[in-house]
């Protein structure tokens, strides 16, 4: 449905409610010259895509796994 960037949030959320655990890879980068992202154009449409999740499914919501992901890291998806 989104256009953007609205279905990264959502996957994450989904991998997250369903029990997986995320974990960070390290990676080489080299930053681009020029962004792509617009905080208004993509950051809004993203949020407001977690505010219908979470209130189209309120006993669904990940909130309470996302917390608990602070001593956790990021990227890869292990169960």
């Amino acid at each position: 449905e989104g256009r953007r960037f609205e279905i990264e949030p959502e996957i994450t959320a989904c991998v997250l409610q369903a029990g997986y655990q995320i974990l960070e890879v390290p990676i080489s980068y080299k930053p681009r010259e020029a962004k792509k992202l617009n905080p208004w154009k993509d950051g809004w449409p993203a949020l407001a895509m977690l505010l219908r999740r979470r209130f189209s499914k309120p006993f669904q919501f990940v909130a309470p796994a996302a917390l608990g992901m602070e001593e956790k890291q990021t990227t890869s998806v292990r169960q």
